[in-house]
């Protein structure tokens, strides 16, 4: 005998229903999801594990349950915080030993945090002020001398004391005008900025793994480079001096003289030997003359600096067994990370006196960034 009966699929305990938060998914349960993805993806967020979730899972969790998972995948993958500060010595001994132009310093009792500070913010440490901000970053980043004069001639009239103060630090420490160009036209860290970009997701991961991160990250990147390098171009400089002066505009603005001297590259303007390119006024002699304005690109941008830059070559590490030991050791102080309230401990960056707004600025919106109203009446959000 035979019976037909009705075929069911196999049974799941999560069930089809969307739950919030349900205490069988625990946090280990999670882990072993997205156990893979932390593997190739270590800066994976949060908001990402709570989607993946709730699209294969059928289930809601909470935001703390999703970020013990992930927290836990990393220590599984990468090892715990100890271990990593264990390994530290050890792994940078072996990193100097494979790449001897590496340079490794430690700075085990350092108590000194004003070496990290901007000027700006050395400054207004002493004196208060957003007018005194403004006026002295003005000052900072003049590339003509005589607004330079201006801005100083209008800062010892409003505030002696500052000045009495800036008087004593020498200018080429934090003025454009005189550092005779070796800034490139940058005063903010914006320099190692642009690299957090190639560094994205290792911060959140143990320190010996970070830097292990960032050490094949930048192999891959001057592999990058090296091979962008043969897509380039040179070119060579030309001669020639030249004075050029500016439309007016409807503003009323304009009508500036500037020289442009083209064996020396420089112009009066201060642009073209801070940035090592070509501002409007050179441009503008260039279109007169009939010229190539590449012709007149600093050495610094062409191609074989560009190989010459990306050219150097990494060693591999050798095995951990390997690994030889400094003589002493590294120890991770958990007391500073300890949660003095319930939660999770504060990410966001704590604001400062480089927050505070301009006066003369008018408020935004911060949905649709235009003013005289705010995100709680905001037309544009609410169609």
């Amino acid at each position: 005998m035979w019976q037909i009966t009705k075929w069911v699929n196999d049974h799941n305990c999560l069930g089809d229903m969307i739950r919030n938060n349900n205490t069988s998914l625990t946090a280990f349960v999670i882990l072993r999801h997205i156990l893979r993805t932390i593997e190739d993806d270590p800066g994976l967020k949060v908001k990402s594990i709570l989607s993946f979730v709730k699209e294969n899972l059928k289930v809601y969790v909470s935001y703390k349950k999703a970020w013990y998972a992930r927290r836990k995948a990393i220590e599984l993958v990468f090892g715990s915080w100890e271990a990593n500060f264990a390994e530290l010595p050890q792994y940078l001994d072996a990193l100097v030993q494979s790449n001897p132009s590496t340079v490794v310093e430690w700075s085990h009792h350092s108590d000194s945090l004003d070496r990290v500070k901007t000027f700006k913010s050395n400054l207004m440490t002493h004196f208060k002020g957003l007018q005194l901000k403004k006026l002295c970053w003005a000052m900072g980043r003049a590339r003509q001398l005589g607004k330079w004069r201006m801005f100083r001639r209008e800062l010892r009239n409003m505030f002696l004391d500052v000045w009495n103060y800036l008087s004593a630090i020498s200018p080429e420490k934090w003025c454009l005008t005189h550092d005779d160009s070796r800034r490139w036209g940058i005063l903010t860290i914006n320099i190692s900025e642009s690299y957090n970009n190639v560094l994205r997701g290792a911060r959140h991961l143990p320190i010996r793994v970070c830097i292990d991160m960032t050490f094949h990250r930048t192999v891959a990147l001057f592999r990058t480079r090296r091979e962008d390098a043969s897509h380039f171009i040179e070119f060579d400089g030309l001669s020639g001096v030249y004075k050029v002066i500016t439309g007016r505009r409807v503003d009323g603005k304009g009508g500036n003289m500037q020289t442009i001297r083209f064996f020396d590259k420089t112009c009066s303007c201060g642009k073209w030997q801070n940035y090592r390119l070509l501002c409007s006024h050179a441009l503008a002699v260039c279109r007169n003359r009939c010229d190539n304005p590449r012709l007149l690109v600093d050495q610094q941008f062409t191609k074989t600096r560009w190989i010459v830059q990306y050219s150097g070559k990494f060693n591999l590490l050798p095995h951990q067994d390997t690994w030889l030991h400094p003589g002493w050791e590294l120890q991770a102080d958990r007391s500073k990370f300890v949660a003095r309230r319930a939660g999770r401990v504060r990410a966001s960056r704590i604001r400062n006196e480089m927050d505070k707004r301009d006066p003369d600025e008018r408020r935004r919106c911060r949905n649709c960034h235009q003013t005289d109203h705010n995100r709680r009446n905001c037309l544009n959000y609410m169609s």
